[in-house]
């Protein structure tokens, strides 16, 4: 019991509302990205990489 409670608390470590979809997308998202560090590495380059490619392309270039 006691190590179920464990595995569930840092199972839901970026809980928010869970009521909630959007939140409950951007929680299991950010678990996600926690539970593995190439996850989180592919995850901010690719965010980067879209962030230039839209910048880029909304400042005309």
């Amino acid at each position: 019991m006691k190590d179920d409670y464990k595995f569930q608390k840092t199972n839901h470590k970026y809980q928010t509302n869970y009521n909630d979809l959007k939140s409950k997308f951007q929680t299991s998202l950010l678990n996600l990205i926690e539970s593995n560090s190439i996850y989180r590495k592919m995850f901010w380059s690719l965010d980067i990489g879209i962030f230039l490619l839209f910048g880029a392309w909304g400042l005309g270039f």
